[in-house]
Parts: structure tokens; sequence; C-alpha cells
């Protein structure tokens, strides 16, 4: 594993925090830029988040008050993602500027960074190096990672799945941490179904986490506690309502997000701060501040839907707008 490297920075934890300030201490009008992104084998989409990072011999906090230290424009960079099969190079990876992630509220929530998105499949036993490039400057970071997991979401429409846990046979996975399904704020159900439209077939999926459930709270369960009234609910209100399209459901994955060790680190650092100032960060970039890593959806549980299941969710009341087909292979008029 490449070692993360140690700068001074004030930073508040990517993605999370609406009002996020970023300083690296170094030398004024030195250009640089913080960059986070989390590969993930089982997801559809990548994303690649750059910020601009202060670097001042003085006070940094007098620069928050001038736009052009503050905010950059997406045209002025180029986003690559390459894979490596044992060190030989692949097809380059472009990814493209997106407003598909919600920016939010604070603070140069406008525009203060900028997100970049790819759709294309990663592809499991690679190793990816993310390349930030400033076209006007010139400047360029890089970083590299391997990929935790080897399932892309393609195997998990193929695999056999079963009603019963016990007859599962979860992938072997090179993980150190705690892979026991009771960690229940890790837990993701992903409810898998292929679209028909327009002579394709899509392979789609929602993905749910169950809330916290207070003391004495139960969920209420329906179609022999496969799905609960709350994850039906959810499922209609994340699949598009579209009479020209059918549906057909697969199954549903249970699954627990990990971290690879590298930001299981930075996780850890980042969070033990017991003081909210100067703080130091962690980076695996080459240059400026960031961290490349991979999370991973672990499935320990793919589950075959009943007969009853699969009927609520082309009859019921909740989803039986959305034109699934039911357990005879009829769909709804």
């Amino acid at each position: 594993m490449e070692k993360l490297r140690f700068v001074v920075a004030v930073s508040i934890w990517l993605f999370l925090i609406s009002c996020e300030k970023e300083f690296n201490v170094i030398t004024e009008k030195q250009e640089a830029y913080a960059v986070y992104c989390l590969l993930n084998l089982k997801d559809s989409a990548q994303y690649v988040r750059i910020n601009r990072v202060f670097l001042s011999a003085d006070d940094p906090a007098q620069y928050l008050q001038d736009p052009d230290s503050v905010n950059i424009r997406a045209e002025d960079f180029k986003v690559t993602l390459q894979p490596f099969l044992e060190g030989a190079a692949e097809n380059i990876i472009l990814l493209n500027p997106t407003s598909d992630y919600p920016k939010d509220n604070g603070l140069f929530s406008t525009s203060h960074y900028q997100t970049f998105k790819t759709g294309i499949s990663l592809k499991q036993d690679r190793t990816y190096r993310l390349t930030i490039r400033n076209v006007v400057t010139g400047y360029e970071m890089t970083a590299e990672s391997d990929l935790l997991g080897r399932r892309t979401i393609e195997n998990t429409f193929k695999e056999t799945r079963y009603y019963d846990i016990n007859q599962y046979d979860p992938e072997p996975i090179d993980y150190d941490g705690d892979l026991s399904p009771g960690q229940w704020d890790k837990i993701i159900q992903r409810f898998l179904y292929y679209e028909y439209v327009d002579n394709k077939v899509l392979m789609k999926y929602v993905d749910w986490r169950r809330e916290w459930m207070k003391d004495g709270e139960s969920v209420s369960d329906t179609a022999e506690y496969q799905l609960s009234e709350e994850f039906l609910r959810y499922i209609a209100e994340n699949i598009k309502y579209d009479t020209t399209v059918k549906r057909k459901a697969i199954g549903v994955d249970k699954m627990m997000l990990i971290n690879d060790e590298e930001l299981t680190i930075y996780i850890d650092f980042t969070e033990d701060q017991s003081s909210g100032h100067y703080i130091p960060d962690l980076s695996n970039f080459d240059q400026g501040t960031g961290i490349l890593a991979s999370r991973y959806y672990y499935t320990y549980f793919a589950m075959k839907l009943r007969k009853t299941t699969i009927d609520t969710l082309a009859y019921g009341r909740f989803t039986g707008h959305l034109r699934f087909a039911d357990s005879q292979g009829n769909w709804p008029p």
C-alpha cells in the first residue's frame, strides 16, 4: 500500500459538511487542489470532487474574501481514470463535469468545488490511476488505488440466489475488518431489477439503508418478511413512473459497506482530532491533498424473492403502478 503522506491543513470531512474550508500553509500563491474520489466496483457511477486549496505564508482566512481564490471552473480541468492490469495500461476513462451530486447549503456552496462523473463500469483486479490536470496552468496531480472486492454489478444479476441465508456462500475477500452482518449502521439492501424499454434490457437497482429504529419500534413487513413496507415505499419513490417501461424483479442483495485500508486510516485519523483548528491531514496524491481510495458493497446474502413478494411488487399499493411482472411472468395492464 502506498504510504499516506502528511500535510498541514484545516479540513472538515469530505462530502459531508456544508461549510468546508481547507488550507495548506506552504508558500503564497502556490497552486494546489484537494481531490476526493472513492471508487466502488459495485457502483454504476464514479465521482471525483475537486476543491481549491489555500496556500499562504500568513493568515489564510483573508483569502476567503476573494472569489477567485475560492472558486474553480470545471472547464479548466481534465479528469481521467486509467486502469492497470498487472502493470499494463488499459484504456483511459474521461470523467465529465456533473451536477448529479448535490452541493450542500452553506458558505461557498454554489461554486467552490466541482464534481466530475463517469458511468463506465470499473473492472476487477485493476489498479486505477486518477489524474487531475488544469489545462490552463498545466498543474497536474495523480494518485493510485487498488479496488476492493471482485464482483461487479453484472455479476450480481447472474449469481444464484436463495431463500435461506445459510445456503448462500459469500465471496472470499482480502479484508481484515469485521464482516458480521450485525453492524446495522453499515447495512445496505439493494433491490435489483430489469427494465425493458425500446428493445433494450437495462440492469437497474435501488439502494436502501434502513434508518435506526427507536426502542420498541419494529419494521412493518409484508410478503413473508422479505420486503418491509418502508422498503417498498422507498422503491416506489425512487423508480420513475413510465407507462412505456416494463420491469422484472431479480432479487435483493443484503450488503455491508466496507472501506479499504487507506480509507480506513484516513477516516480514523481525520475523525480523531482533539482540536478543530490546524490539524494534520492525510493524502495519497503526489501533490496537493485529498484521497483516492476504494469502498465496496460486500454481499453477505443474495436473497431470492418468493412468489408472494413478486406479486406484491406487481400489484401492491406502493409499486403496483410501476409495471413489474408478476410471479407468472405477466405484466399488469
